[in-house]
């Protein structure tokens, strides 16, 4: 293995075995809405983010990934703002419906199992990459964060295993296409809370609403979705 990107290959290597370790004990407590259930289903969610707090030297990394600024406020702005665009191009694409009963549960779920995974995968693997390949090289670091995160997802998740083949296709489109957009918010942003609040509003959305469409519009609003995002951060960065 070429020593480079050793330390990078471990973290997502080790990140991937115990968040399926995780998922394993979570089956054997019967349901996830088990009290041990739900506490092993959150261990595997916060697994991202307690390896980078382990191989990025612990506590003083973690507080400037959460250190509050204007600029990351800004950021934040903008991401509840896209977030609503994007839900209405949504709206006009597909079919919606919306389930008022998981709401509460998709707020609960979004807010304390999601979102913290953005510190492991963006502030440290992303920063890491970009900082031994450079800026020219970030789209190629996006697409490749996006496939490693979506695959996560997948496997601590249980979704798409039963899936037919045109569901997982707008299913990998629709978790690429955010991701990518994730990872532009962490290039510009100084602490995760952008992109924080970015997959905690998605995450919410995607609870509490059913979206139907075809994988042609998943993939025109998820195009659209990032040159948006790229536009508003160079906006944001500029300034």
């Amino acid at each position: 293995m070429n020593g480079e990107f050793k330390r990078e290959v471990i973290y997502v290597v080790s990140t991937f075995i115990l968040s399926a370790l995780t998922i394993i004990f979570t089956s054997f407590c019967g349901s996830e809405l088990s009290f041990f259930g739900l506490v092993f289903l959150f261990i595997s969610y916060q697994v991202p983010w307690i390896c980078a707090y382990v191989f990025a030297g612990g506590q003083k990394w973690l507080k400037r990934q959460i250190q509050w600024n204007k600029k990351d406020q800004r950021l934040i702005y903008v991401v509840i703002g896209f977030v609503l665009i994007y839900f209405l191009l949504q709206s006009l694409f597909g079919y919606v419906e919306i389930q008022a009963s998981k709401l509460l549960l998709g707020f609960i779920q979004a807010l304390f199992f999601g979102c913290a995974s953005e510190i492991g995968w963006r502030k440290y693997l992303q920063k890491r990459l970009i900082k031994k390949l450079g800026n020219k090289d970030c789209p190629f670091i996006y697409s490749f964060l996006a496939l490693i995160f979506t695959l996560w997802l997948v496997l601590i998740g249980n979704i798409g295993w039963h899936m037919q083949l045109p569901n997982l296709i707008v299913l990998f489109i629709y978790i690429c296409g955010h991701s990518f957009c994730l990872g532009l918010l962490s290039n510009a942003s100084k602490s995760a809370w952008p992109c924080m609040a970015y997959h905690f509003l998605v995450q919410w959305i995607s609870y509490g609403f059913i979206i139907q469409f075809h994988w042609v519009s998943t993939l025109i609003i998820a195009c659209i979705q990032i040159v948006c995002v790229m536009f508003l951060t160079k906006m944001i960065q500029k300034d």
